[in-house]
């Protein structure tokens, strides 16, 4: 039975999480032991921010200086109640008392009122907010919400890639040499990755307070990450009500009012509730895209009416998402703080080739059993054939024109007479009459006799939209996540975190069953003699052999479902009770209920290896398990005598579940599945300040990353699988990395880091050939085979506002070589036998990256941004259709060309009844550049039906050119011509403009 999506009992259990968060002393918030204060200080009357102001701490002799738009922070503060002073001159003093909780992020808003300045007290200013902390031995990159409000930067992942030793390619992130799924997710401290590695819970942009990207360094407390930590802090409602909404679109300006490339609208806002003590943030995002897709697909369209008159019409794109989140957070006393958010994602994404991109007309054809008449005693015998016919208006009333006869199906040696209705057909064959039962085995497109027209010649041509007949992905993601924090004395408290995390997706064709596909190759029932073939391979899927490129008839032959629920608990106990210690350790559980149906030929039946049950599906990839994971952590940051040590151990247990299996049979092969896996993890890390300006740092880290469930778990049937057999005894893949720097603030407004690091990474996932010796069957298994390395240098130097302006810039000299990939890398029949003696360069090895981000502002006012971005070439293989074997020494030998962005962002602010209208205009990739994405094309499939060959990096090889071609003798000269193909997926998004406006309050 189907899973599909299961998704109401979460909405249930999200609501209850709301209304648990307001009685219960449970709390969700950020992650880390220091509070912060972050205030903004204005004037009362015109709303101008108002920098350089004086704040003081009443009581110490610690303060700073509002900076950047009015802004000042106070980080790194203990648990307990302060008083925040506020002095500018001209303005009369303002004080605020708050109470701080351990990990509390609280927002002031200082409005001063400006007044006749006769006589102030002097006082003194000791000690700044610094841009650089000297007293870790960490990486770290943060994000603030600014970002996305103002810059051209659309998504969490576009954001990080601005940030050192991140490599941007194809949608993916590759995190300092390693491959792409290194990179844990987070969202106030809970992870949000799907265990079966198909990415993780998004979030919307206005939702963002915070983003923190680790990438070095990382502390005990991290863990099943080869290469970083992402943890996103959300915002939480302040003491008085506030929020925005931006709508950005580049469809304007269009006569017909209709909306059909790209929209977005976003929301968020927030504040206090009607019970004491409870905050909330509410939080979405709707987006609508086309991309430069050209696809013909039938999509819905809406209207919006005012009487009769349409204000706007809009229908689904390809790509649409939405999403959402709802946090509240109740301070319960003093000391303990209650949270609880609810995030939801959904998405409908269309897949596009341009093969698959045609309307018209084919005709429709009916395969009906036949049977003959026996003479001798007048029944009628089926003769276990099939007669094409082609559709009509006689099929409507197929019933009503037939006669009831006995018909005889033989079977060893015995008949089986049955009473059914038959009637007579003309064959599309030769357009002969026969006798035919009337029920039809077969009712869609086969070729030849389904031709292809562009209008409806006869009433059997019906509409056919190939691009309607490709698959669409629908996906669901939700995270609910409840944590609990005490304050058990000033300097020590303990977290409780409870989340689940739920993903589910379908991909199908039109929404069909995979009983309801119509595709090449075929087998039906039938009603007589069980199975029998009734179709063709892939020249189905063409009817006319005048245009042999495009897709005429058939479905994709590709039908998927996925499901996910991961419940964890985590328990963390921090103390500074020990003088120049700062102790941590955690301890926590998660459970993994995960399946996977996915169908290759999903309307073909075959028989079961070992239950002989008929299964939908010529390949399949289907399982369903359940797996614990558990790990514990202690670490300590010792202070002493001016030298700072981070270390700390890490344990991680991981088990497969009681229901994995191995079924293939090779004496090479262990069938017994480990049950329980751990691994001991240390990490050490000094940190050396020299001023309080400037400080050298060094780390070493042992890392392990437990597998993607999928290459444990994926089918482990020897025959008829779709895909890798998965391999329930891979072992964690490790990592052991170098990491030192150095970091400098020059000047109160510019701070500078320097990195290096050497990475070697073990036991990565790759492939190589089995034989299962019961069947015979060859075919392609994961293993732990692969190995890699990387090294680089990160220069980081950034600049806060000040003088009307701001900027990051990033600087990344990196190596990425290994001898795989991707865990396909082996698959191919000659396995791992031609493993290269030597590493070579990966696919995401760009040596060179720079970014660089500048802001000019007057806050509140105006503001101009612009984003750089450069990467040198990404490396590919050259490919020789003429040689038997490829060299394994050409991996990655070429490189494509370097890449290079430029966006820009203008913002005119108006002051609207003391709230703040926004009008925007982006503009994307400025300098209209080719940004390559796949260099031989996104591929053409199914085979075509004249035998033409489609190549891309074998075009790519001999002409130099990108995207992809198809190889045939088109002018019948004996010798085969490339034929270039026209496809949009070969390069990134062209230059492109949006309008925006934006209410903010």
């Amino acid at each position: 039975m189907l899973r599909r999506h299961r998704i109401k009992w979460l909405w249930s259990c999200g609501i209850l999480l709301v209304l648990a968060s307001a009685i219960l002393p449970i709390e969700v918030a950020a992650q880390g032991a220091p509070a912060s204060i972050k205030g903004v200080v204005r004037d009362s009357e015109s709303g101008d921010l108002l920098d350089y102001a004086n704040v003081l701490l009443v009581g110490t002799t610690r303060g700073t200086m509002s900076l950047g738009g009015g802004v000042f922070y106070f980080k790194g503060m203990a648990p307990g109640t302060y008083t925040v002073k506020v002095l500018y001159l001209g303005y009369a003093p303002v004080e605020q008392t708050v109470k701080l909780a351990a990990g509390d992020i609280k927002n002031l808003v200082f409005d001063m009122k400006a007044v006749i300045v006769e006589t102030l007290n002097p006082f003194e200013v000791e000690g700044e907010e610094y841009m650089v902390d000297v007293n870790t031995a960490t990486t770290e990159q943060n994000v603030g919400s600014e970002t996305f409000e103002k810059y051209a930067i659309d998504s969490v992942e576009e954001a990080l890639s601005k940030t050192a030793g991140v490599v941007y390619r194809a949608g993916q992130l590759f995190v300092r040499g390693g491959r792409s799924g290194e990179v844990t997710m987070q969202i106030d401290g809970v992870s949000v990755d799907n265990p079966l590695g198909t990415g993780s819970l998004e979030v919307s942009s206005l939702a963002v307070e915070n983003m923190s990207f680790i990438t070095g360094g990382l502390d005990a407390k991290y863990g099943n990450a080869l290469s970083g930590v992402v943890n996103i802090t959300t915002k939480e409602g302040g003491e008085k009500f506030g929020g925005g909404i931006r709508y950005l679109t580049n469809d304007w300006g269009r006569q017909d009012k209709t909306y059909t490339n790209f929209d977005r609208f976003e929301y968020g806002f927030g504040g206090p509730s009607m019970i004491k003590g409870l905050t909330y943030y509410l939080s979405g995002d709707l987006a609508f895209d086309d991309g430069e897709n050209t696809s013909v697909a039938d999509r819905p369209e809406y209207k919006v009416n005012l009487g009769n008159t349409t204000l706007f019409k809009f229908r689904r794109r390809q790509f649409n998402s939405a999403k959402g989140s709802a946090k509240l957070a109740y301070t319960v006393s003093e000391n303990k703080k209650v949270s609880v958010e609810y995030s939801y994602s959904t998405s409908l994404a269309e897949s596009y080739r341009p093969n698959w991109s045609v309307e018209g007309y084919a005709k429709r054809v009916l395969y009906m059993p036949e049977v003959i008449q026996r003479n001798r005693d007048q029944t009628w015998f089926a003769t276990g054939g099939t007669v094409p016919v082609y559709y009509g208006p006689w099929y409507d009333t197929l019933l009503q024109n037939s006669r009831s006869a006995l018909v005889v199906d033989t079977r060893n040696s015995s008949e089986l007479r049955s009473a059914m209705p038959i009637l007579e057909v003309r064959s599309a064959v030769d357009n002969s009459i026969h006798t035919v039962i009337a029920h039809a085995e077969f009712d869609g497109f086969k070729y030849p006799y389904s031709s292809y027209s562009t209008v409806a010649e006869d009433s059997s041509y019906t509409s056919f939209n190939s691009a309607d007949n490709l698959t669409s992905s629908r996906s669901v993601g939700q995270v609910g996540k409840i944590v609990w924090r005490h304050n058990l004395s000033n300097d020590t408290f303990y977290t409780l975190r409870l989340g689940l995390v739920a993903f589910d997706t379908r991909t199908d064709v039109a929404g069909k069953d995979p009983w309801e596909y119509n595709h090449g190759g075929i087998w039906s029932p039938g009603l007589f003699f069980g199975q029998h073939r009734i179709y063709q391979v892939g020249s189905d899927y063409y009817t006319d052999p005048l245009s042999p490129y495009f897709v005429t008839t058939s479905d994709n032959f590709f039908y998927g479902e996925e499901y996910s629920r991961t419940y964890s608990l985590g328990f963390e106990l921090v103390s500074a009770r020990w003088r120049g210690h700062f102790v941590e350790t955690g301890v926590g559980v998660r459970y993994n209920d995960l399946e996977r149906y996915n169908l290759v030929y999903p309307a073909i039946m075959r028989e079961g290896r070992y239950t002989n049950e008929w299964t939908q599906g010529a390949n399949r990839n289907v399982f369903h398990t359940y797996n614990p994971e558990g790990y514990w952590y202690l670490q300590d940051r010792w202070e002493y005598e001016g030298m700072v040590v981070n270390y700390g151990l890490r344990w991680d247990m991981f088990s497969p579940g009681s229901a994995a299996a191995i079924q293939l049979e090779n004496e090479d092969v262990n069938q017994n599945v480990t049950k329980y896996k751990t691994s001991f993890q240390p990490r050490l890390g000094f940190a050396f300040p020299i001023t309080d300006r400037d400080g050298f740092h060094f780390h070493y880290g042992r890392f392990v990353q437990f597998p993607e469930r999928e290459f444990l778990f994926a089918s482990q049937d020897p025959v008829g699988n779709s895909g890798i057999l998965g391999n329930p005894n891979l072992d964690p893949q490790s990592t052991v990395q170098y990491s030192a720097g150095i970091k400098h603030q020059f000047t109160d407004y510019i701070a500078g880091q320097f990195s290096l690091y050497s990475k070697d990474i073990y036991d990565l996932i790759a492939s190589t050939q089995v034989t299962d010796e019961s069947t015979g069957q060859t075919l392609a298994r994961y293993i732990n085979k692969a190995y890699a390395s990387a090294r680089g240098i990160e220069i980081t130097l950034e600049k806060r506002y000040s003088h009307n302006y701001q900027f990051r810039f990033t600087y990344t000299y990196s190596f990425a070589d290994g001898v795989a990939s991707d865990t396909a890398f082996g698959s191919a029949p000659e396995g791992l036998q031609y493993l290269p003696n030597q590493e070579l360069p990966l696919d995401w090895d760009q040596r060179h990256t720079l970014n660089l981000l500048v802001l000019f502002t007057k806050p509140r006012v105006w503001s101009t941004s612009f984003t750089f971005s450069y990467g040198s070439g990404f490396p590919w293989t050259p490919f020789d259709r003429f040689s038997r074997r490829q060299d394994p020494l050409l991996e990655n030998s070429e490189r494509l060309p370097a890449t290079y962005s430029l966006s820009i962002q203008f913002e005119r602010n108006i002051n609207l009844y003391g709230k703040r209208l926004s009008l925007q205009l982006q503009g994307l990739n400025l300098l209209n550049q080719d940004v390559v994405v796949a260099e031989g094309g996104g591929g053409i499939s199914p085979g075509m039906i004249n035998g033409a060959n489609s190549l891309g990096i074998g075009y790519l090889t001999e002409t130099g050119k990108f995207g992809s071609a198809l190889l045939q003798d088109a002018n019948g000269d004996g010798e085969d011509e490339y034929i270039p193909i026209v496809d949009p997926r070969t390069f990134g998004q062209h230059r492109l403009f949006r309008l925006g406006i934006g209410y903010y309050f």
